[in-house]
């Protein structure tokens, strides 16, 4: 059986849609490659298992109230 799992991500994209099942900090949704996880970034316990959708408002916006946290 031939692994091609590297080679789809490196020439594929995905779409965030709802972003529900979207990890925000072990995901590579922002750029190809890039996950937050790989930067020198502190993440708050209290947010260790958020999703894109809950970084964001109704409107799609960031909720900067809970980035500020």
């Amino acid at each position: 059986m031939v692994d091609l799992r590297a080679s789809i991500d490196e020439h594929s994209c995905w779409s965030i849609g709802h972003g529900r099942n979207v990890h925000a900090w072990t995901n590579c949704w922002i750029a190809p490659g890039l996950c937050i996880t790989n930067l020198d970034v502190v993440i708050l316990a209290a947010m260790i298992n958020v999703t894109v959708a809950e970084l964001v408002d109704a409107a799609g916006s960031w909720n900067w109230l809970i980035l500020q946290d």
